[in-house]
């Protein structure tokens, strides 16, 4: 058995936090076999560590080198892969303080002045405790659309594209998120987003203090 071939029996197992096969995402960094033990070594990066996803994919990957391929042991080691923050922004602003200062205010008035020097300009409202910005901007709240890729569509108003958490939440009742939903929602706002291709700026809205988000 050879590494070509270990390669080719796992690189079609599926990394469910990307939806991707591991040959897609040319996840697999590493294949190596002791002779001397009749163990395989993998190094593969997926997109989530520590939970379900990285239990189901080591599951996976044991039943095919021990059961299916017929070695007498496997060490897997997984890493998180780096996903870069919204890839096509030149500069990134961050509103951060305490509550009541104008944040939101400051992020509004800044993204419209850049916008009416003809820069590209985006927002992500991350304010999951009052998100204001489609408020100060006039942008109805609901729920975005999705483009083919199954990335969310930004609203647009007054040429800046705008995400916020007041687009997913539900009118007139409270905001419950707390520890790995809050992380998952401000991620897909860097990573799952169908930015313009000619972003230069975004400007994060923070909600105040240093919790969670």
């Amino acid at each position: 058995m050879t590494i070509e071939q270990i390669r080719e029996k796992i690189e079609n197992l599926v990394d469910e936090s990307q939806n991707k096969t591991l040959k897609d995402l040319k996840a697999i960094k590493h294949i190596g076999i002791n002779d001397e033990t009749n163990v395989v070594v993998l190094i593969i990066a997926i997109g989530e560590l520590g939970g379900d996803v990285e239990k189901h994919l080591r599951h996976q990957l044991a039943k095919i080198i021990k059961l299916d391929l017929g070695f007498k042991g496997i060490k897997i080691q997984f890493e998180e892969t780096k996903k870069a923050p919204i890839k096509n922004a030149k500069y990134i602003i961050i509103a951060s303080g305490k509550g009541g200062v104008g944040k939101s205010y400051i992020t509004a008035n800044l993204a419209y002045a850049l916008r009416r020097q003809n820069k590209k300009v985006g927002i992500i409202d991350c304010d999951v405790y009052g998100a204001s910005i489609p408020q100060l901007l006039e942008i109805p709240i609901s729920e975005p659309l999705v483009n083919n890729n199954n990335l969310i569509i930004p609203f647009t108003k007054y040429g800046i594209e705008v995400i916020s958490t007041a687009f997913f939440a539900q009118p007139e009742k409270p905001v419950i998120w707390r520890g790995s939903m809050l992380k998952s929602m401000v991620q897909s706002f860097f990573t799952q987003v169908n930015w313009s291709r000619e972003l230069e700026f975004i400007l994060i809205d923070v909600p105040t203090g240093t919790g969670d988000v």
